[in-house]
């Protein structure tokens, strides 16, 4: 399967560069420069400082204390994985969780949950806000907002009995920063995919914002860097900016499910349907608390 899928991504490639060939290197510069002064300055940051924090025994405790009068997890990890995920955002924050479950490290209800939550890498939130000209003080709003709906969830998921209260599993830093080649790899992959694969609709809608703004959602990076070149007016953005994040995008979801799939590949039906659902959730109810902000403060 995944020859097949490298063969028709090459195919792709191929006659997207025969038939558009201009706008194949403007998409091709693009996505490289967005990979390079929007990804990588966001994600490698925040990867190494969860790799360090998740193996560390102090932010387990400290993880535990702050999240005790929510009683949610039954793991002596998990409420370290919750706040790195904060900071790490997806889809690292599900490769963490699949391999701490994996490892026997947490359990399946405390997997169930951490997989429930949605976060994006704060730094990104802040660099996709500045694509669209607007001040870091919304981009701050967007992810209070974001916290805040990943909260309401884990505040109405079932209590748990926190076992193992002294007993935190650790594992090397150069084991968890192993993954971060392949997964800069992926999203540069995906990203120039996806733009590869949205310039014939761009060029037969003559870039209307209408018809292409829902294919944006496919991925994000992109999807935000096209939004500010829209010929539509500044709210406009902030909320279709806002929607992305909170949505992470399907490129996002589909990289999650597919490092679930070939982990845990007896359980991803499960876990594909508890990812979708959660995500609309949080889509729907980051936005809404956002809107408030916006009307309180603007």
């Amino acid at each position: 399967m995944r020859y097949f899928l490298l063969f028709i991504t090459t195919i792709v490639y191929l006659l997207i560069a025969f038939f558009y060939p201009n706008a194949f290197k403007i998409v091709t510069y693009d996505v490289s420069k967005l990979f390079i002064n929007v990804i990588i300055p966001s994600i490698i940051p925040m990867y190494i400082i969860t790799s360090l924090l998740v193996n560390n025994k102090f932010f387990i405790k400290i993880s535990n204390l702050i999240l005790k009068p929510l009683s949610k997890f039954e793991s002596y990890d998990s409420a370290s994985i919750l706040i790195s995920s904060i900071l790490v955002g997806n889809p690292t924050s599900t490769i963490i969780t699949i391999n701490k479950y994996c490892k026997g490290e947490i359990t399946l209800s405390d997997t169930k949950i951490l997989l429930s939550t949605s976060f994006i890498n704060p730094l990104f939130i802040i660099s996709s806000f500045k694509l669209i000209g607007v001040t870091n003080i919304l981009s701050i709003l967007f992810l209070i907002s974001l916290l805040i709906s990943n909260l309401i969830l884990l505040i109405l998921s079932p209590n748990k009995n926190l076992i193992n209260r002294n007993n935190y599993h650790s594992f090397s830093i150069f084991e968890t920063l192993n993954n971060l080649p392949n997964i800069l790899l992926n999203i540069f992959i995906m990203t120039l995919f996806v733009g590869y694969l949205k310039i014939p609709l761009y060029l037969k809608t003559n870039f209307d914002a209408l018809l292409c703004i829902p294919f944006e959602f496919i991925e994000i990076t992109t999807g935000i860097n096209n939004i500010s070149n829209y010929n539509i007016n500044t709210n406009s953005k902030i909320i279709i900016c806002s929607l992305l994040l909170s949505s992470t995008g399907l490129s996002i979801i589909l990289q999650s499910i597919n490092f679930i799939k070939q982990k845990v590949s007896d359980k991803i039906r499960h876990f594909t349907i508890l990812i979708f659902v959660n995500r609309l959730k949080i889509m729907i109810l980051t936005n809404l608390i956002f809107l408030f902000f916006l009307k309180l403060f603007f």
